[in-house]
């Protein structure tokens, strides 16, 4: 592999506006007022808050004391966007199901996607893998704009039942819910990752394997062709090389 002389990654900045949760992190156990008393709720749902903890201490017999929801500080606890999150809706347009049986006799083709090249993977069945080039922070929201929500869910005794067959009854619920939102994350794209693919155990993380040098070179034409539809210019090359005696593949 020739060795990067110029720029050797990309680095951004991403401002990303928006309105509501994007990434929420499930029912919450917290406390709250009912009636005038305090009493634990276990259905109220909560985003992704950096830092957060439900709990702010235990009681003498050691069960955990809850906090209110209502008293939740935004700016010491911000909103954000996880990485994993952002990965998925990112590359969501090309789903590729690693556990498919049938992938194993398509890796050229998982090769020649964005997923292949850029996202990464791991074959459970085979232990192929490739790292990605991209690497993402989390998107951390700056306006704090969050809101603790009462909610109730009626439903009329005569007109339905629920999905195990009790008959619906008015139940209430909370949520943290945000109005507008504004994130900030940071990327890097690795062109050294980016160009070099693995075909030998001798390397680690062997991205597929290949039996001959025929089935190399087929495999570089492939890539050179998927990299050109995605490329301005066709002056790209994807090669196959050996170097003491170990398979490599050079982009």
């Amino acid at each position: 592999m020739q060795k990067i002389t110029g720029i050797k990654s990309v680095d951004f900045k991403v401002v990303a506006s928006g309105h509501g949760v994007v990434n929420w992190n499930g029912p919450t156990e917290l406390v709250t007022e009912i009636e005038g008393k305090s009493k634990p709720i276990n259905n109220h749902s909560m985003p992704k808050l950096r830092g957060y903890t439900n709990i702010k201490g235990h009681w003498d017999d050691g069960n955990p004391k809850y906090k209110e929801p209502q008293n939740i500080n935004f700016k010491e606890t911000p909103l954000y966007i996880s990485t994993n999150c952002i990965r998925h809706h990112l590359f969501r347009e090309e789903f590729v199901d690693l556990q498919s049986p049938e992938i194993v006799h398509n890796m050229d083709k998982l090769l020649c996607s964005l997923t292949g090249l850029i996202r990464g993977y791991v074959i459970p069945k085979t232990e192929n893998k490739r790292t990605s080039p991209l690497l993402l922070t989390d998107f951390q929201d700056q306006l704090c704009k969050g809101n603790y929500d009462q909610m109730g869910r009626s439903g009329s005794k005569e007109k339905g039942k629920t999905k195990s067959g009790t008959e619906k009854s008015t139940s209430m619920f909370s949520k943290t819910t945000f109005g507008d939102t504004e994130y900030i994350g940071y990327g890097s794209i690795s062109i050294e990752q980016l160009q070099f693919i693995s075909l030998s155990e001798d390397y680690s993380r062997c991205a597929m394997r290949i039996d001959s040098n025929k089935d190399g070179e087929n495999l570089a034409k492939k890539i050179t062709d998927f990299i050109k539809t995605l490329a301005c210019s066709d002056d790209v090359n994807a090669y196959i090389s050996r170097k003491l005696c170990k398979k490599r593949f050079d982009i």
